[in-house]
């Protein structure tokens, strides 16, 4: 601004003269300088710089404008993410209004010019600022309002890539209670819940290597299928298991009506995710026991199935 100031107040010498020669000098000198090469070079300098400082300016403001709502976009997706996070997690509209706020606040939004609106599983955000140009306020353009808006809405988590080979009932979903999950049979034909991933074997050792490297099931989406394993086995997993024990792992649900196949062909089908935190691990046949309790968790981005609430909630941007 100063810069700017010091320009319009103390004009170059030749810009003076060409604009008294040309506006209120003597009549000759004007004419003089209309047929002078020289002169009219001058005039012609004179009048592009003013175009140039003008374009230089225009350009300058425009990027720090981009900039700008840049920052407001990211304000917006950011507060817009944590308050369906809030909301997911069961902690009512308040707690969400107060992540909003503490959000656009701390990526420079104007909490006071921005607005909200939260519906259900859903927040939409709007943030605001002004922002003030260094050059083109000189044409009278001394404010800009910028605007970015966001739409966040929170499901079931519809992916995992990294999961414990065993399938668990879904009605045993409960948060603040030790659970047991190894519930005995699961399906006709033997099967116990293990589980192994596609184009695997039902060896045990593969089944360790399962439990030792969760990332080994690769992307699994609700609505798969995954095929069972039969047999007891965890008698042939103990140590896998005992290694767990205190850890919180992912594992995912079925639903025990929608069961298909026999023995080596049972398949589940996949209704959701969560996070376990396995307490104790009990080797005792088909009377065994994997016990532990179930997280309260949302991830934030990634696919959502908008609907229940069943395990791991997921907070993701949408249109």
């Amino acid at each position: 601004m100063a810069q700017r100031s010091k320009f319009l107040s103390n004009p170059p010498f030749w810009l003076v003269v060409a604009a008294r020669a040309l506006s209120r000098g003597d009549i000759r000198t004007r004419l003089r300088l209309l047929k002078d090469d020289s002169g009219q070079s001058m005039v012609l300098a004179a009048l592009f710089m003013v175009m140039f400082i003008g374009m230089l300016g225009l350009v300058i403001d425009m990027g720090m404008g981009y900039a700008r709502y840049r920052q407001m976009q990211t304000a917006s997706d950011t507060a817009a993410l944590a308050a369906t996070r809030e909301l997911a997690l069961g902690n009512g509209d308040v707690a969400a209004i107060d992540r909003i706020n503490q959000t656009l606040l701390s990526n420079g939004a104007d909490v006071a010019l921005s607005e909200y609106t939260l519906t259900g599983d859903r927040a939409e955000v709007t943030a605001r600022t002004r922002y003030i140009p260094a050059f083109t306020a000189i044409f009278g353009l001394t404010e800009i309002p910028v605007t970015a808006a966001t739409n966040a809405q929170y499901g079931r988590q519809a992916q995992n890539g990294s999961l414990l080979p065993f399938a668990v009932d879904q009605n045993l979903w409960v948060l603040d209670q030790e659970v047991n999950i190894w519930v005995g049979e699961t399906g006709p034909g033997g099967n116990f819940g293990w589980v192994h991933w596609a184009g695997q074997s039902q060896s045990s050792s593969v089944l360790r290597a399962n439990i030792d490297d969760t990332s080994n099931s690769g992307i699994i989406t609700i609505g798969d299928q995954i095929p069972g394993k039969t047999g007891v086995s965890i008698s042939a997993v103990r140590g896998s298991l005992n290694s767990k024990v205190g850890d919180i792992i992912d594992v995912f649900f079925y639903d025990p009506d929608e069961i298909t196949g026999v023995g080596t062909n049972l398949r589940y089908t996949v209704t959701g995710f969560a996070k376990f935190r396995i307490t104790g691990v009990v080797i005792r046949g088909t009377g065994s026991e994997i016990r532990g309790y179930f997280e309260r968790s949302v991830v934030l981005g990634g696919k959502i199935i908008p609907g229940t609430r069943l395990g791991t909630m997921a907070a993701g941007l949408i249109d």
